[in-house]
């Protein structure tokens, strides 16, 4: 049989018409279905843009774990390595932790939608930019004052990133990519931390700290040579600007291909036009709004209440109580290096897989694996002569913890929050699910320091462990799969939940 071209008029504002082919399903079967768009590899001009978008994303997580090697650092009575002069104290610790981390509220609530008023493009490049001078004053900072000041402003600028990053490259990629680019993203954080711990313990607080901010200057000079959102220009009413974009991010695609990519993105517009309203009240009003907030918040709340976020930060001094025959910094590195290939094979199996597998396998993993590290933590406290007959219990249980999270936990929450909302409501539910995790995590991060010195390390690894195994248990029963699905599919998927 041979395939049958049918012609249907699709009303719009150009009233433009359509074709639609059908072909057999095969040589004996005579139903007809539609014939399946080719899923064309990825241009080298996508890579380059989501490569120098991440640059950002890079130096935050690079950023975020400074502490591990500068805390040891601060402590030490050499002034060539401890700025400060003297020893820093575990107040001064909570303070370097907590608070720029209560300042990253601001970022999370009120930055995001900063890339609905001047694009996402120049929203990511002003973040890199404060970035940028912020880890300079730190660098050069002598008093814990102005360091815990300097961490305040790096940290809304990197709060704000993580709202505006996963909008840009859901916004810049397709169906059959888009979480093969978000795994990408996430990857580049736990890079950004293998990078400090390598650095780290070598150089000086202020060596190291300037060797972080040096990959912004590469991302501040080739970010004005990547596109705005293609959506966002489109938003706008730039037509011909954003048939541009995409046929530079997808120059591999036929003059026809690229008609159907602009006039899907201008259909979605248009729909959302016809709800156009208030974005918090078009968010809490509609059902898909509402579930979406939900289903949001599960897995980045569990993200952070998982521990990791908070080990991190302070892998080296950790791991240095531990009772290992090993540096807290030569464990951190390997650890750091466990993470990014966990990530690496992450992004290599989410569309395959499935987020929803892998949300659950990582908690079970991760909350299995850190329990384990807080029992050893548990035996140390009580001199068990276990803890030296095998001191390479912590490096093993902190690889297993750091692997299964980078499994699911790390690299699977940032990309289901711009999945699961139009492109018009993404800030706002990113502003609000960040921040109201934010503030959990800033209170985690300010009282860790005193309350494992109060109730001792292990009770705090139980309680990341518990909390991991409690959330395996929420994505099994109220998580849906979104692997493959476009972002009006997902909707009418939560307009039935």
């Amino acid at each position: 049989m041979s395939a049958v071209k049918m012609v249907i008029e699709t009303p719009s504002e150009n009233n433009f018409l359509q074709e639609v082919k059908y072909v057999p399903t095969s040589n004996d079967d005579e139903k007809l279905q539609p014939e399946q768009q080719v899923k064309r590899p990825d241009t080298l001009f996508l890579y380059f843009t989501v490569a120098i978008a991440l640059i950002p994303w890079f130096v935050g997580g690079a950023a975020i774990v400074w502490a591990s090697p500068a805390v040891e650092k601060l402590r030490s009575n050499d002034s060539e390595v401890n700025p400060l002069g003297r020893h820093i104290t575990t107040v001064e610790i909570s303070m370097v932790l907590g608070v720029p981390a209560m300042a990253g509220l601001f970022g999370s609530i009120l930055l995001p939608k900063l890339a609905d008023i001047i694009g996402r493009r120049k929203s990511i490049q002003a973040m890199g930019l404060v970035m940028f001078i912020s880890i300079i004053g730190v660098a050069f900072s002598r008093n814990i004052e102005l360091i815990v000041i300097c961490i305040c402003s790096i940290a809304i600028a990197v709060s704000a990133i993580w709202g505006i990053c996963p909008i840009y490259l859901t916004e810049i990629c397709e169906n059959h990519n888009r979480a093969k680019y978000c795994c990408i993203m996430a990857l580049s954080f736990p890079l950004g931390e293998l990078y400090t711990y390598l650095i780290g313990p070598p150089f000086s607080v202020r060596t190291f700290t300037l060797l972080i901010a040096a990959p912004l200057i590469i991302f501040l000079v080739l970010s004005f040579f990547i596109p705005e959102s293609p959506v966002y220009i489109l938003s706008k009413g730039q037509i011909v600007e954003c048939k541009k974009v995409l046929s530079q991010l997808r120059s591999n695609k036929s003059i026809k291909e690229l008609d159907d990519d602009f006039n899907t993105i201008q259909q979605a517009l248009e729909s959302e036009r016809e709800k156009k309203g208030i974005s918090i009240i078009k968010l809490f009003r509609s059902k898909e709004g509402r579930i979406g907030m939900m289903l949001g918040f599960l897995p980045i709340t569990i993200q952070h209440l998982s521990g990791v976020p908070v080990v991190m930060p302070l892998m080296a001094p950790i791991l240095n109580e531990s009772g290992s025959n090993m540096s807290g910094d030569n464990i951190a590195i390997i650890v750091g290096i466990v993470e990014v290939c966990t990530y690496t094979f992450a992004s290599l199996v989410v569309e395959r897989v499935g987020r929803k597998p892998l949300l659950i396998a990582s908690s079970i993993g991760a909350g299995t694996s850190v329990s384990i590290l807080g029992l050893f933590f548990y035996l140390k406290s009580i001199s068990s002569p276990f803890v030296k007959q095998y001191p390479w219990i912590p490096l093993v249980s902190m690889s297993g913890y750091i692997t299964l999270y980078g499994l699911g936990l790390g690299p699977t929450p940032l990309a289901m929050i711009s999945e699961l909302f139009h492109s018009d409501l993404r800030s706002t539910a990113s502003a609000i699910i960040m921040s109201t995790v934010g503030f959990i995590f800033s209170c985690y991060l300010l009282i860790y320091p005193l309350l494992a010195e109060a109730i001792g390390i292990h009770w705090c690894m139980w309680i990341f462990g518990s909390c991991c195994l409690i959330g395996s248990v929420l994505f099994y029963t109220v998580l849906p799969e979104t692997k493959g699905k476009s972002i009006s599919e997902i909707q009418e998927i939560l307009k039935s939940y």
